[in-house]
């Protein structure tokens, strides 16, 4: 939604297109349709006809036959003539509505193309719609073929559109031979008028220029009597802004949610060349009168939360957590040359959710909230939630940017051209090489990583998270990063003698997520001291002062967090404790314990605490897992594991293999940001562990992950979807004990119990060490004990166990994997190491635990789950979508549109450095029943990154200056 429309424009469109009409007017169709041509003069804007025919009514289309019309579309959309729905569609039908539509060539002769070599040769075609002037109308290319097009643009979104709003409908467009053209930044930032188009404001946070600092977002919520303002920008916090019950009928007029509303500040500077205005990505943001800021009685003009859609969607009222979103962007636009150019200074997020769980089975209304984020992609303040978006340069074949939708668009033979001499390179930002960028809210079938299926991949639990959530961390003085000891509990009872409190130490902000778990002293709820069991006499260290030389015995049991008994701790609604689809079972021996302060376990909680130790940056990936549904089967180390293989393919890793043989590789925590949003190992150069790899990893879909996928690998992420960089805190674990009902539902104590319900199945990343980490199968509907199904190596303490001390290394940048192994001696004993391994499940419920003894769980991770940590509400479908767009293997014809058309299922992600390449083709063909993806520069860049995907992957290759892939992501270095 625009807040304005230059009066002026018109005014430019006649002048600008005055050259154009008088060009047009010579060609020969008008002579040789003779009278027919006073039956099309509807074609009209204002006093002159820019089209063939129609009004731009969905009965009667404004209509492209010539390439002017489609020329005067793109410069009447850039000066912001269609601010409301309007309906275009190429081709007339000159023969009656039974046949195809036609357009003409310059001869007047009918054809079954659109010809823009004429225009594109001569004038600068732009795209379709921008941030300042968004395309909000219907679009049918009705599949007639628009040929030897190029498109002419400036950052930000280039393609055939620039920008397709939310009410915008593009189906049809066919283009063979298309060329976008992106000239990068103006290299002249002095003048003032193209200051907006300088690579220096590229940061919209770090740049000094008035445009970026002087803009904000403001929302107002009605408190106390009045509208309160609060600024929005880098005021993010980890639930953003948030505003609850934003459907409750007392805050409502109509679907307006009247208790908040927005307004932009932009910068007010004398004789500003800019104009601003802003532009909503959904219909959930919209201009509404109905709210009265100043309590006079009348309305006033202001942009607010429209519940029209969500009330509307079935999708976000099914009764499940659901998730839809909108983002509110600020322009700047300025005038130069008859131009209008525009750029994002500023957005910001909007998520709405639905709680699951407060609709009723008749279907009625739940409790709707919104959370708003300032959006910046820097790392920013501590305890910031960062959306990772900025807007960069969208740059797509169909379109720079989708927050609409779009059907049934094709590419046959592409060109991508950048950075003209005289003006900054620019770097792509090309999600799919079809579109630039496809809002988060889209439905997306063109790509299964994008739009709404990037929600809920990834559950993780990390107890180092979690311990911080309740405990601070306190550098001792000699060094140790232990927590400092706190007071004894009173004397008098030997059930108090080995217990001290850590009240000091509490994490005040955040411990109250689990305040009810906790163990304490005193069973009033809100009057009590949290406690830990140290096991050891304190009353000499109390007198004493803690001296240093007395820590290292009581630092353990000092560094721990107690729980209470009989308890199933998860995340619940509005309170993320950190873990994810996990739960925390802590133990159940109520039976043996009596007393005011037994119920609370004082003395039988060993299995129920999370313990902080020292930092552990290292983690040693394990390929060996023991398959305990094999009868008579266990762990075997005949051979050490002293070289890779040099050859391996799916046979390699069936049992016993996986049970005798055991490749270690080292993971450095402190270098996983040199591979930026990568897991690890994504860019292994060992054919070994690339198969092995491939085999045990899955995404959502069940669809192997391949190398180069930055989801390919060992993934290392916190629950904040962020790069970690050290483990500090672990949970033990035991081997599964009684089964016990919580809720109509048996756990077994001392474990984590999680379920998979993807059904295709899921990845089970874990970090541990002491005792075999184990998967067990639990049927939560009974009372039967829990059966084994894999273990994984976590400890090396027997000698027998020829292979371990050593491993193999893995560089983060190069993907280079050390064939040989590093032998060093102290591996051949457990010193606190810490093990990873990758289990591949299928759908059911599973509990964590150890194979016999204790195990320590530093972290845990679920991939390719449907509903889990990161991203973990569904996201709604609120009538947008992209599906049947797709890069074409031959020449299309109005004939073969669109059954007939040979598809290539091909699509891909391309992203350049600063120094990136000026121009690259990128063309399909089939060869020989393989359909190939050629990608021909004409001069190098020096990093060039795309990732490949298809639904036919044993049918799809790539050609890179002639150089053939057959992996479907590729990770493309020249240097």
């Amino acid at each position: 939604m625009k807040e304005k429309i230059l009066p002026h424009l018109v005014c430019l469109c006649l002048l600008s297109f005055a050259g154009v009409l008088a060009a047009a007017t010579s060609f020969a169709w008008f002579a040789k349709l003779g009278g027919e041509t006073e039956k099309h003069i509807d074609g009209e804007i204002g006093l002159r006809s820019y089209f063939y025919d129609g009004d731009g009514t969905e009965e009667r289309p404004y209509e492209i036959v010539l390439p002017v019309h489609f020329y005067n579309l793109c410069r009447l959309q850039n000066l912001g003539i269609f601010p409301e729905k309007k309906y275009f569609q190429i081709g007339h039908y000159f023969d009656g509505l039974e046949n195809s539509p036609s357009c003409l060539n310059l001869e007047g002769n009918k054809v079954g193309y659109l010809d823009m070599q004429s225009f594109s040769s001569s004038r600068e075609v732009l795209p379709i719609g921008s941030e300042n002037t968004p395309f909000v109308g219907h679009f049918n290319g009705n599949g007639i073929p628009i040929t030897n097009l190029k498109v002419t643009g400036y950052p930000e979104d280039i393609g055939v559109f620039g920008y397709i709003s939310y009410q915008g409908y593009v189906e049809g467009l066919v283009c063979e031979d298309l060329e976008i053209h992106s000239k990068g930044y103006n290299s002249n930032p002095s003048d003032q008028s193209n200051l907006l188009f300088s690579a220096d404001i590229d940061d919209i946070f770090n740049s000094a220029h008035y445009l970026a600092n002087d803009t904000n977002l403001t929302l107002y919520r009605y408190e106390f009597g009045s509208f309160e303002a609060n600024n929005l920008k880098h005021t993010n916090g980890i639930n953003g802004t948030t505003i609850v019950n934003i459907n409750d009928p007392a805050n409502l007029s109509g679907d307006i949610y009247n208790k908040a509303y927005f307004a932009p500040v932009f910068p007010n500077v004398l004789n500003d060349r800019f104009t601003y205005s802003w532009i909503s990505s959904s219909s959930l943001i919209n201009t509404t009168n109905v709210i009265d800021i100043n309590n006079d009685g009348a309305g006033d003009s202001v942009i607010a939360f429209d519940l029209t859609a969500l009330k509307n969607s079935s999708d976000f009222n099914s009764g499940g957590d659901m998730q839809a979103d909108a983002r509110i962007s600020l322009i700047a636009s300025t005038e130069v040359d008859n131009y209008i150019f525009s750029r994002v200074i500023q957005s910001y997020t909007i998520e709405f959710y639905s709680n699951g769980d407060t609709y009723s089975g008749d279907g009625s209304r739940g409790i709707m909230s919104a959370s708003i984020f300032c959006d910046y992609v820097d790392n920013g303040a501590a305890g910031d939630r960062n959306t990772h978006y900025h807007h960069g340069n969208n740059i797509g074949f169909l379109a720079g940017h989708l927050d609409g939708s779009m059907k049934r668009c094709y590419v046959y033979n592409g060109k991508f051209t950048f950075n003209q001499v005289d003006f900054t390179p620019i770097m792509t930002e090309s999600d799919t090489g079809l579109i630039g960028q496809i809002s988060k809210s889209v439905i997306n079938s063109i790509d299964p990583d994008l739009g709404l299926t990037t929600n809920g991949d990834v559950g993780i639990m990390n107890f180092s998270r979690i311990y911080s959530l309740i405990r601070n961390d306190v550098t001792l003085e000699d060094g140790t990063n232990v927590l400092a000891c706190g007071r004894q509990m009173p004397s008098g009872s030997n059930s108090y003698i080995n217990y001290v409190s850590y009240d000091p130490y509490i994490n005040q902000e955040t411990f109250g997520s689990f305040a009810k778990y906790m163990r304490h002293d005193n069973p009033a709820v809100g009057d009590y001291h949290y406690i830990v069991k140290t096991g050891t006499d304190m009353t000499s260290y109390i007198d004493s002062g803690y001296p240093i030389d007395r820590q290292s015995q009581i630092k353990s049991d000092f560094n721990r967090v107690d729980f209470l008994w009989n308890n199933i701790i998860e995340d619940e609604e509005n309170i993320d404790r950190g873990l994810g689809v996990f739960k925390i079972v802590t133990a159940y021996n109520a039976e043996a314990i009596s007393g005011e302060y037994g119920n609370y376990m004082l003395n039988n909680i060993d299995e129920s605490v999370i313990i902080n130790g020292s930092a552990k940056t290292k983690v040693y990936f394990s390929t060996a897992e023991l398959d305990h549904t094999i009868s008579g089967n266990a762990w075997d180390y005949p051979f050490p594991a002293t070289s890779l293989p040099s050859y391996s393919d799916i046979n390699s890793f069936d049992y016993p293999f996986s049970r005798d043989y055991n490749y270690m590789f080292e993971l450095n925590l402190e270098d996983m940001a040199k591979a930026g949003t990568n897991n690890y190992m994504y860019n292994t150069d060992s054919s070994f562990l690339a198969n092995y790899l491939y085999l045990k990893l899955i995404n959502k879909y069940g669809a192997h992950i391949t190398p180069g996928n930055p989801r390919f690998g060992f993934m290392f992420l916190n629950d904040q979807n962020e790069r970690l960089t050290s483990l500090s805190s672990y949970m033990p674990v035991n081997k599964p004990g009684a089964k016990h009902n919580y809720n109509g539902k048996y756990y077994p104590d001392k474990s984590i119990v999680f379920h998979i319900d993807n059904p295709n199945g899921a990845n089970v990343s874990v970090v541990g060490r002491n005792d075999d980490i184990t998967i067990y199968r639990n049927d939560v509907n009974s009372s039967a004990a829990v059966t084994a199904l894999y273990s994984m190596k976590s400890s090396f303490s027997n000698v027998d166990y020829n292979d371990a001390n050593r491993y193999f290394t893995y560089d983060v940048e190069s993907g280079a994997t050390s064939t040989k192994t590093v032998n060093i001696s102290n591996m051949d004993k457990d010193d606190g190491k810490l093990y990873g391994h990758i289990f591949k499940l299928p759908p059911g419920d599973y509990c964590l635990g150890a194979r016999s003894g204790t195990a320590h769980i530093y972290f845990l991770a679920v991939q390719g789950q449907t509903d889990a940590t990161v991203g973990d509400k569904t996201m709604a479908n609120m009538g947008n979508s992209i599906e049947f767009c797709n890069f074409l293997t031959q020449t299309p014809t109005l004939a073969n549109y669109p059954s007939s058309l040979e598809i290539s299922d091909i699509t891909f992600k391309a992203n350049f450095n600063s120094g990136i390449a000026r121009e690259y083709y990128v063309k399909t063909k089939n060869d020989k029943g393989v359909n190939c993806l050629w990608l021909d520069f004409t001069d190098l860049p020096d990093e060039f990154v795309t990732y490949l995907m298809t639904y036919s992957p044993t049918k799809t290759a790539c050609y890179i200056q002639n150089t053939r892939y057959q992996d479907l992501n590729i990770f493309f270095r020249t240097s």
